[in-house]
């Protein structure tokens, strides 16, 4: 089983991003990744519970960059939303549709918020703190998707327990085998040339 975020490294983690949330975001790190040609972005977005720190303004502004550099470079991006779904689909309106290159981490909005990434070509990346019972219906309406546990402890054992449990209550939502589950979580990830 593969766990597509999480914050522990482990041999069964799949993609390693540096973070451009806008509490850790700095313009010597943004000059610094950028010349470094990452092959993957993020996380990076908008977050409501920092405007203190960074005004909603400049946090779309810097994801806007972001955004703008990662397509002009044909990286990959890592999503981060909270509180700002709405603020977040305005900017991916600006650059979409995307050839399966942006990952909504942590994805907990509607079904109709996903439909609408679908339509982008955003990939939901679902994780423990959805619902089993959302679970149908968010992969209905974007079958663009893949699994997190966005674990950041530093056990071997509780992440591939936590693992073992998003596969299984993803698998039981959907009506199929957590094998089908993974081969469907790796055609999606596919997209990122991992």
């Amino acid at each position: 089983m593969t766990d597509f975020h999480n914050h522990f490294t482990s041999t069964s983690s799949i993609l390693c991003t540096s973070s451009l949330l806008p509490q850790y975001y700095t313009e010597e790190k943004w000059e610094e990744m950028k010349r470094e040609k990452p092959h993957h972005l993020g996380e990076a977005g908008l977050d409501k519970r920092y405007l203190s720190l960074v005004p909603l303004e400049e946090q779309k502004r810097r994801l806007t960059d972001i955004l703008t550099f990662a397509k002009n470079n044909g990286l990959c991006v890592t999503l981060h939303s909270v509180r700002s779904t709405s603020h977040t689909l305005e900017v991916l309106s600006l650059f979409q549709p995307f050839e399966r290159t942006v990952i909504w981490h942590g994805f907990t909005g509607s079904s109709e918020t996903a439909s609408i990434l679908y339509k982008m070509g955003v990939i939901i990346s679902i994780g423990p703190r959805v619902p089993e019972e959302k679970i149908k219906n968010l992969v209905q309406a974007n079958p663009l998707f893949v699994l997190e546990t966005d674990y950041d402890g530093n056990s071997i054992s509780e992440h591939e327990q936590l693992i073992k449990e998003v596969y299984n209550r993803a698998s039981k939502a959907l009506g199929i085998t957590e094998e089908r589950l993974e081969e469907m979580c790796l055609e999606t990830a596919a997209a990122f040339k991992i």
